[in-house]
């Protein structure tokens, strides 16, 4: 994994927007250089059509022949843990044997691990049967220190998991540079392993992330000096047009307070038209004024006029 990627959660979702090749070409175009593929449910092997993985096989080799990898995730509990492991070695190899190549595994690690006495089953499903550098990440909560009833050391300090992916999701906030700091800082104290946060490209109510917020969580990555990371998920932007790659468009910049001009001779207006209207007085020649914005064909100036020489109307 490296760089932008996407989580994908239903297949379904995906066959509603896009082909395979259309899903490439819309891809293609973007930064994004990985996604993955909810493969599993506990024991269960998900996204299959039909009881079989080619309709998977078909939209991963798509994104493969444009440069995107594609590797898999899965929402894991602490029961049968064994046969969950189980159920990841067989996707794993499955979908490494049908690629040029497989990227990732990553463990999605939510409440069903609060409970107490659950070291055994951690490792249990971490016991996989992959290659030993085979990366496996750890996908929970973006502050362990919220959720303290988790093991999170127990999964973290194991050496099946390779990096730490957070679901940094600043819901109700626009403040995604400050959330990933605090996410960072509170992992930092149990683990040194790759941190690779998941960004919020969703919405929740009335709220949603801005243009803004995906070039700060973004720019933020850069500075920090963590390559890569991901956005959940492809399906919601599908469903609802929001797209995390198309650049903020930049605040208007004000002039600087020190630029003035000197009128040749003109008058002065209540708006940037050329009418009657607007028309509210002559200005002097010679005048000078301060700029404090541009509009078009426009400045707009600031100035002042003194009491003596004005009469007060009402």
């Amino acid at each position: 994994m490296q760089g932008t990627g996407l989580f994908i959660w239903q297949l379904d979702t995906i066959q509603d927007h896009c082909t395979p090749e259309q899903l490439a070409d819309k891809l293609k175009t973007t930064p994004v250089k990985w996604v993955s593929w909810k493969l599993a449910e506990g024991i269960y092997r998900y996204n299959q059509v039909g009881g079989n993985d080619q309709m998977l096989i078909a939209y991963m080799q798509a994104l493969e022949a444009v440069g995107i990898v594609s590797g898999g995730w899965s929402y894991n509990y602490p029961e049968k843990p064994g046969t969950q492991a189980g159920i990841i070695a067989e996707r794993v190899a499955k979908f490494s044997n049908n690629l040029d190549h497989f990227d990732h595994w990553m463990l999605n690690i939510e409440g069903e691990w609060k409970k107490p006495n659950l070291g055994n089953a951690i490792d249990s499903l971490l016991y996989i049967d992959i290659a030993r550098n085979f990366p496996v990440g750890f996908c929970s909560y973006r502050y362990p220190e919220l959720h303290a009833p988790l093991n999170f050391p127990r999964f973290l300090k194991n050496p099946t998991i390779k990096f730490n992916a957070p679901q940094v999701y600043w819901i109700g906030a626009h403040d995604p540079a400050e959330q990933l700091d605090r996410s960072y800082a509170q992992y930092a104290k149990i683990t040194d392993k790759p941190f690779i946060p998941i960004g919020a490209c969703f919405g929740y109510g009335a709220w949603k992330p801005t243009a803004q917020d995906f070039y700060e969580f973004t720019s933020h990555c850069e500075e920090r000096g963590w390559n890569t990371w991901g956005w959940w998920s492809l399906d919601w932007m599908l469903n609802h047009g929001l797209w995390p790659f198309t650049p903020p468009i930049p605040p208007p910049t004000p002039m600087p307070h020190y630029v003035k001009v000197k009128i040749d001779n003109a008058n002065i207006r209540n708006a940037p038209i050329i009418n009657a209207v607007s028309d509210i007085g002559d200005l002097g020649v010679g005048s000078v004024l301060e700029v404090t914005a541009e509009q078009g064909d426009w400045y707009q100036v600031k100035t002042f006029v003194a009491k003596s020489v004005v009469t007060t109307v009402s």
